[in-house]
């Protein structure tokens, strides 16, 4: 498989692994704080993200926002909860990817069922 070409360019410069990941961090909180700016809402964060505390202080401190961010026990049962379910949905062979919430082109059913 071929990298993709954000990788290729990142291996042809000299750039220290933390200096990356540090500009891909600080890219993901401006695009999260840039959607939350000025809501004036007292906003809901949980997932696995909530684990990067780095990565949820720079989302607090750039989007001027009131986040509750959940704890790490209702996160893991939340997301343990959730794969179960998407797992249902595989082995009933129904639509667990849905291109209206992912992106892809169309809705289909992921996952490998080993037997």
């Amino acid at each position: 498989m071929k990298d993709p070409k954000a990788l290729q360019a990142l291996r042809s410069v000299n750039i220290a692994v933390d200096d990356i990941l540090r500009t891909f961090v600080e890219h993901i909180a401006i695009q999260i704080s840039n959607n939350l700016r000025g809501n004036n809402l007292k906003i809901l964060i949980s997932g696995g993200g909530i684990k990067n505390k780095f990565l949820m202080n720079r989302i607090k401190e750039l989007s001027e926002q009131n986040l509750e961010i959940i704890s790490e026990n209702i996160t893991d049962y939340k997301e343990a909860l959730i794969f179960g379910f998407l797992g249902v949905l595989r082995v009933r062979n129904e639509y667990n990817c849905l291109k209206s919430v992912t992106g892809a082109n169309i809705d289909h059913s992921s996952g490998v069922i080993f037997q």
